[in-house]
C-alpha cells in the first residue's frame, strides 16, 4: 500500500531535531508530501524556513496547544483518507524505509515493543484500565507511537473524546491510566479495535533506538545506499548534539538541512548560538526559581521560629 504522506510531530523545544528529521526524509524521498504537526504548548515558533526550502506544509488542527504528544492523534481523525507515516521529530531515516513498509498490507504497521515492563511503564495501568473498560483484554502488540504507518479514517474523534479534555491545551482525563501522553491512549484505542476485529495490525522491526549501547552506525551509511530503518532518540534530550548518542548522524543531517538554506553555514552558527543562549537563560531561570524557593522556605522557618 503506497504511503502518500508523512506527518512529523513537532514543538518549539525540538525544532533542531525537526530540521534533521525533515532533511533525512528528503534525503531518501525527495517528492513525498510532508506535513508538520505543530504543537505550540511550549510557545509559538517559526517553521517558515523549513516550509519554504524543504517543501513542507503545516497540518491544520482545531487547536494549537496539546499536552505532551496528543497533537499526533489529529491526523488520524481528519476527513481526508490517505495512507500515511506518522513520526516523532526526534527520528531520522537511515534509508528507504517506506519501500519496505509499503509492501505490508495492514491497517496499522507498527514497530512492536511490548514486554511486561514496557507496558506498565510506558503504555497503561491494566488494572485501572480494566475498571474503566472491563471488556478490554490486552493480548500484546503494544507499540511505540513515534513511528507507525496507518490509513486515516479507521479511527474517529469519538474514539478518543471520552478520554480527552475539550479545552486548550487538550489533556488526558486519565493520566494515571494512560502513560506517555498519546502513546498509552493510542495503543488502547488501536488494540481495542484490533481485539474486536475492526482493524488489522502488523508488527515489524523497522526502528532502532539511538541510545542502544550496542548500536554502531558507520558514517558512510548516510552517504551510501543506507538501510531501511528509522533511528529514534526517544526520551529526554539536549540541544547539544555532542551529548546525544549517535551525534554524527544528527550532525550529518543538520549539515544537509542547512545546505539548502541561503547562507546556511551562517544560519547554522546563529542557530547554535541561539540554542546556547536559550539553554543558559533556562538554566539561570531555574536557578533563580530554586534560590527564590529556598529564600521563601527560610523566611517561613524564621516566621515560625519568631512567631
Amino acid at each position: 500500500m503506497k504511503i502518500e504522506r508523512i506527518y512529523v510531530a513537532s514543538h518549539r523545544g525540538d525544532l533542531r531535531y525537526t530540521r534533521c528529521c525533515i532533511a533525512s526524509v528528503r534525503r531518501w524521498y525527495p517528492d513525498i508530501p510532508i506535513s508538520l504537526v505543530k504543537n505550540e504548548i511550549n510557545g509559538v515558533y517559526d517553521t517558515s524556513e523549513i516550509e519554504r526550502y524543504w517543501d513542507v506544509d503545516c497540518f491544520q488542527m482545531p487547536r494549537r496547544r496539546f499536552s505532551g504528544g496528543l497533537a499526533k492523534l489529529e491526523p488520524l481523525v481528519q476527513d481526508r483518507v490517505e495512507r500515511c507515516f506518522i513520526l516523532d521529530s526526534d527520528t531520522v531515516f537511515l534509508g528507504r524505509v517506506l519501500d519496505r513498509l509499503e509492501s505490508i498490507e495492514s491497517d496499522f504497521v507498527i514497530n512492536e515493543s511490548d514486554t511486561p515492563e514496557n507496558v506498565a511503564a510506558f503504555f497503561f495501568d491494566l488494572d485501572r484500565l480494566k475498571s474503566l473498560d472491563p471488556e478490554f483484554a490486552y493480548r500484546g502488540n503494544a507499540f511505540n507511537s513515534g513511528q507507525y504507518v496507518t490509513s486515516t479514517g479507521l479511527i474517529n474523534r469519538q474514539d478518543f473524546s471520552p478520554w480527552l479534555s475539550d479545552g486548550e491545551p487538550q489533556e488526558l482525563l486519565y493520566p494515571d491510566v494512560f502513560f506517555a501522553s498519546d502513546q498509552g491512549l493510542l495503543n488502547y484505542v488501536v488494540l481495542k479495535k484490533w481485539q474486536n476485529g475492526q482493524l488489522a495490525l502488523a508488527g515489524r522491526s523497522f526502528m532502532w533506538w539511538a541510545g542502544d549501547p550496542h548500536l554502531v552506525i558507520k558514517p558512510e551509511l548516510m552517504t551510501g545506499e543506507g538501510v531501511p530503518i528509522v533511528l529514534h532518540w526517544a526520551g529526554s534530550k539536549t540541544h547539544l548534539f555532542r551529548h546525544m548518542p549517535q551525534p554524527h548522524v544528527l550532525d550529518f543531517y543538520e549539515r544537509l538541512y542547512y545546505s539548502r538554506i541561503p547562507a546556511g553555514r551562517v544560519r547554522r552558527l546563529q542557530s547554535l548560538v541561539g540554542n546556547a543562549v536559550g539553554l543558559e537563560f533556562h538554566r539561570l531561570r531555574r536557578r533563580s526559581k530554586h534560590d527564590l524557593s529556598i529564600g521563601r522556605r527560610q523566611a517561613r522557618e524564621l516566621m515560625r521560629h519568631f512567631g
